[in-house]
């Protein structure tokens, strides 16, 4: 009886570490780096500006009340604002695919610099018609994953920008607010006073009548 032919495997896939330029979208290099750096830097600034006494100016009944409550509303915020806009942050990050791009432009400036150096050591030039194809679309791609990123920077400039200007609205209101709420609080005791003087007003009036029965 005649054997089966053996099964042939498939090869199997190739090691993306023998690809020297192939990004690994793993790690941040150093353009991704600087990028999220500067959010993070951008979101602490803009957190410290919400301080809690600031805060708590608005509120000032809750304040001396219940300081452990307006605290931790305070708290839920600042995190659930924070939280917000680093997702908005990542899912732009993602939707436009930045860290691998950021990561193949920092590695073909590191193989330009590193040709270029040769070449000044009296290396012999490589042809272009010699390079990988990923180094040819590489280099062809440069100058709009420089323009991406540029763009990109000054959209999150832009981004800052906002946040201040949301930041001087808000303390605005929070100003606001407690003005009206020293208005209440100057109305009220004007109104205690206003009760005080009629109470008094109505037991003369009493008294005299009760003088003027006898």
């Amino acid at each position: 009886m005649s054997q089966p032919p053996p099964t042939t495997q498939p090869p199997p896939p190739p090691n993306s570490s023998s690809n020297p330029t192939a990004p690994d979208t793993s790690v941040r290099l150093k353009r991704a780096q600087a990028l999220e750096k500067v959010f993070d830097t951008a979101i602490r600034t803009t957190i410290n500006k919400l301080k809690y006494d600031n805060f708590a100016q608005c509120f000032p009944i809750t304040a001396s009340g219940a300081p452990e409550t307006l605290r931790a509303v305070h708290e839920q915020m600042i995190t659930a604002w924070g939280n917000q806009s680093r997702g908005e942050f990542a899912k732009i990050m993602e939707e436009r695919n930045v860290i691998p791009k950021l990561n193949e432009l920092d590695i073909l400036l590191e193989e330009a610099q590193e040709r270029k150096a040769s070449a000044s050591q009296g290396a012999e030039a490589v042809a272009a018609s010699t390079l990988p194809p990923i180094a040819v679309v590489t280099a062809h791609i440069a100058p709009r994953m420089r323009e991406a990123n540029e763009k990109l920077t000054w959209q999150l400039a832009m981004m800052g920008k906002q946040n201040e200007g949301l930041m001087d609205e808000i303390e605005a209101q929070e100003a606001e607010m407690k003005k009206l709420l020293d208005q209440l609080v100057a109305a009220g005791e004007n109104m205690e006073k206003v009760v005080q003087e009629v109470n008094g007003a109505a037991k003369d009036l009493e008294q005299e009548m009760e003088e003027m029965g006898t």
